[in-house]
């Protein structure tokens, strides 16, 4: 059975990298519906695109043990987010299709970010994210592997991407690039028994696909990937951009925006956007 965990109410600035708070006091578990997803666990698919072929074939990777720990010093606080846990993902009760896992939800609220110079309270959130961004860019799925913690309370899935364009550039980020990039959740198979953590709102990644990626590295915890925000997985198509509703339950439908940008929008016109908002507001 896969768990819902209620986390603290905040607001997620859309785009932003924000430590996750631990949840209330007296928030509990409580079960939800078990959902299906598709998503190797340990085999990669890695799709190469080139002209009309796709070549597809399998391998498997190993995370060293300072990515490890990296991305467990990174994700932490949600595998701790309700009092009583941290769950071993054995230890939960099997859903109608034999997986074991929990779900981290957070809740919206209002925090307050001085509008200034820009157009409304979308922009200036979006710009605060924009700033604390180490690189935003976007980019196609190559391969995906989902691994299982050292304590077995966790699971977060290392994705390769070739960079095919830049929102905020980095020195370490470029047009043509491949890059690692650990999202939390996944699915594994350990043993017999079939796991699964997801971030409420966050679909997975296809393999191929174009996406929106909001990345930050940890300076206290260095690792060889990038780490990928916990907004909404927000897709690309024909250079234009289709975030999905916002994650409410139950769900608004017409609320797909990325910040200031609605679902449909041109990548180009969300560049030019970026750079008014940049000469109005620099970043400090």
């Amino acid at each position: 059975m896969e768990y819902k965990i209620p986390r603290s109410t905040r607001r997620v600035p859309p785009g932003a990298h924000t430590r996750p708070s631990h949840a209330l006091p007296g928030r509990h578990v409580r079960q939800i519906s078990t959902r299906c997803f598709n998503r190797s666990a340990f085999i990669i698919a890695v799709a190469v695109v080139g002209g009309a072929a796709l070549g597809l074939y399998a391998q498997t990777v190993t995370l060293s043990p300072q990515d490890m720990r990296a991305a467990e010093a990174e994700y932490r606080s949600l595998a701790n987010a309700d009092p009583r846990g941290p769950y071993d993902l054995h230890s939960l009760k099997a859903g109608p299709d034999g997986t074991r896992g929990y779900t981290v939800s957070e809740e919206a609220q209002r925090i307050f970010i001085p509008v200034g110079p820009l157009k409304n309270e979308d922009e200036a959130e979006f710009r605060w994210s924009y700033c604390h961004a180490g690189a935003i860019v976007i980019a196609r799925e190559v391969s995906a592997q989902s691994f299982l913690s050292t304590k077995s309370d966790m699971i977060f899935t290392l994705s390769q991407f070739q960079v095919t364009d830049t929102l905020k550039s980095s020195p370490d980020v470029g047009v043509g690039q491949n890059i690692g990039v650990m999202r939390f959740g996944g699915d594994v198979t350990d043993g017999d028994e079939r796991l699964r953590v997801r971030y409420y709102g966050q679909a997975p990644f296809k393999s191929g696909g174009s996406y929106i990626l909001v990345l930050h590295r940890n300076a206290q915890n260095p690792s060889s990937f990038f780490f990928a925000d916990n907004s909404p997985t927000i897709p690309v198509r024909n250079a234009r951009i289709y975030p999905p509703d916002q994650p409410t339950d139950p769900p608004t439908p017409g609320s797909a925006r990325w910040g200031p940008f609605a679902s449909g929008e041109l990548v180009t016109s969300i560049q030019k956007r970026i750079e008014e908002i940049a000469a109005l507001e620099p970043c400090k």
